[in-house]
């Protein structure tokens, strides 16, 4: 997650006269105790409302195209990660979210055999993180969870004329949920690999995921071989090891 830090800058003007400024201040003051600007103006005094800004436009919701903190302040309200920082305690301090426990750690040598606790650094090769997911997690309702009767999913192939006067989520008559699991994360991981998202932290993970590259070797192939047929197709991450 990356945190942007804005530098304040103070301006002086020259001053205007003691009667203009009594005028202006007056003009922004038609209701005593309440912004002018109040986006919630019919809300009950009092109201549990947190307020908040941001100084750009988010440019993506899609957390492996994002790289702002602007918005992750909408995306850390969509998505849950299997860890989060502690609210309070300093310095900052991982806690499990949508994991069970934080993760067990297993480092492993250049053979690939698992090495004690005690194990000097220089042996560590590569380094193994379990992360259980913690069972009972469902996604909010949507229409893309939504199953017919035989179990097939009702709108992942529509056509143009099907969404025909649909222009909200609200436009379709069925939705559906369905639990959580440590495949969704696996996936996402993928897309962060994927070269047709052009994901900002490709490179890092690359340096620190083992496979990462050469799964990105092989859909950049796939898309090469995409480009002389003509056409790109949407392809299943979960069928690509």
């Amino acid at each position: 997650m990356t945190f942007g830090i804005a530098r304040r800058r103070n301006l002086l003007f020259g001053l205007p006269s003691p009667g203009f400024v009594a005028i202006f201040f007056l003009s922004g003051c038609s209701d005593p105790g309440k912004p002018w600007n109040d986006p919630y103006p019919g809300a009950d005094d009092g109201a549990n409302v947190s307020y908040a800004s941001f100084n750009e436009r988010p440019k993506h919701l899609d957390p492996a195209r994002s790289y702002s903190a602007n918005e992750y302040r909408f995306i850390a309200q969509i998505y849950e990660p299997p860890l989060q920082y502690h609210y309070l305690k300093r310095p900052y301090t991982l806690t499990p979210l949508t994991a069970t426990t934080l993760p067990e750690v297993r480092a492993r040598d250049s053979a690939g055999n698992l090495l004690g606790d005690d194990a000097p650094p220089e042996l560590v090769v590569s380094t193994d993180y379990i992360v259980h997911i913690r069972p009972g997690i469902h996604f909010q309702p949507h229409p893309a969870f939504a199953l017919d009767e035989s179990g097939r999913a009702r709108y992942h192939e529509l056509s143009g004329q099907d969404l025909e006067g649909i222009r909200t989520l609200d436009g379709f008559p069925h939705s559906g949920t369905r639990e959580l699991t440590a495949a969704d994360y696996t996936y996402q991981i993928k897309r962060l690999a994927d070269p047709r998202l052009n994901s900002p932290v490709a490179g890092l993970m690359s340096k620190h995921i083992l496979g990462f590259s050469a799964f990105r070797d092989t859909l950049l192939a796939a898309e090469t071989e995409g480009d002389e047929r003509g056409a790109q197709q949407w392809r299943d991450l979960r069928e690509i090891p």
